[in-house]
């Protein structure tokens, strides 16, 4: 765990050199224990970026094959993450799991932040997947174990083009997930265990950005960016994502619901994209003052940038 004290402030240096970092929402505690639980679209970026965001040392829990690979396994090591045993990975080690989730209570009861991906795995989905237990496993079985009732905080990770240099990189920081009334039924209580996943789940999505198809991405965009040029302008990054996955739940719905206004709305938003693009403008430009301030602004924008 050597490197531990030092990661967070190299997590953030290389996050954002690497990406236009923005982190928005909550903040996490500067101390005391706190499990993070975060979606996984970006393999191991994801855990330098939640560092960034946390401003204090994490422990993650990583597979363990990260352990045994050359290239991996001394920096996991280094900053002191878990070994979790994945019975895809190898059936014959998943009673080491005893081990690890006994790791993570000890860990939580003196004051650590640890930090897990419950959808299990990194993907290129363009919504969540669902989740695993473990998250919940821990915060019950830490109860349990040490009487510590864990702040579980959503950590969500939004990416423009995450294999681009200097693309945008959003991190929103949740409010604590409630689960008080859970916590002392003990890591046994199937019941409790799904609740607080199910809970843990809509955490999440409050801060992450859940497409049907990544076609929708640019119309969502779209037909936010007008509704915030008309009446969202003072929304803040954390805002914005929620309205974001508010208007993809509607498309959603106008989907399934057929509605003869569905594709002539779908149509417009596309036509009124296309132009604002070969305009290079965004919607907000389209309430702006016609005075020579705003008209050098937008000069600059569209032909130096």
């Amino acid at each position: 765990m050597w490197l531990a004290p030092a990661f967070s402030l190299l997590a953030n240096a290389a996050a954002r050199i690497y990406y236009r970092l923005t982190i928005a929402g909550e903040r996490v505690p500067g101390d005391g224990p706190v499990l993070l639980v975060a979606n996984h679209p970006n393999s191991l970026i994801d855990p330098i970026v939640v560092c960034a965001a946390a401003r204090r040392p994490v422990r993650f829990l990583a597979k363990a094959p990260l352990f045994s690979d050359f290239k991996t396994g001394w920096m996991v090591r280094a900053v002191g993450a878990i070994p979790v045993y994945r019975r895809v990975d190898d059936p014959t080690l998943m009673d080491r799991n005893t081990d690890m989730f006994r790791a993570v209570y000890t860990s939580l009861a003196r004051g650590a932040a640890v930090g897990i991906f419950p959808e299990g795995e990194s993907h290129s989905e363009p919504s969540m997947v669902a989740l695993k237990t473990g998250a919940a496993r821990i915060a019950l079985g830490t109860h349990a174990a040490h009487g510590v009732r864990v702040p579980i905080i959503p950590v969500g990770l939004v990416f423009r083009q995450k294999d681009v240099f200097r693309s945008d990189a959003l991190v929103v920081v949740g409010s604590p997930v409630s689960w008080h009334d859970l916590a002392g039924r003990g890591v046994e209580d199937t019941d409790a265990v799904r609740l607080l996943t199910e809970r843990i789940g809509a955490g999440l999505r409050q801060v992450t950005l859940n497409l049907e198809r990544w076609e929708d991405r640019p119309l969502v965009e779209t037909v936010v960016a007008i509704w915030e040029a008309e009446w969202g302008s003072g929304l803040d990054r954390a805002q914005r994502v929620q309205r974001l996955d508010v208007t993809t739940r509607i498309l959603a719905d106008l989907r399934r619901e057929p509605d003869p206004r569905w594709d002539a709305l779908v149509r417009d938003a596309r036509t009124h994209q296309r132009r604002l693009a070969r305009l290079r403008l965004s919607p907000k430009w389209l309430g702006a003052r016609a005075d020579l301030a705003t008209g050098l602004r937008w000069t600059v924008r569209r032909y130096f940038l």
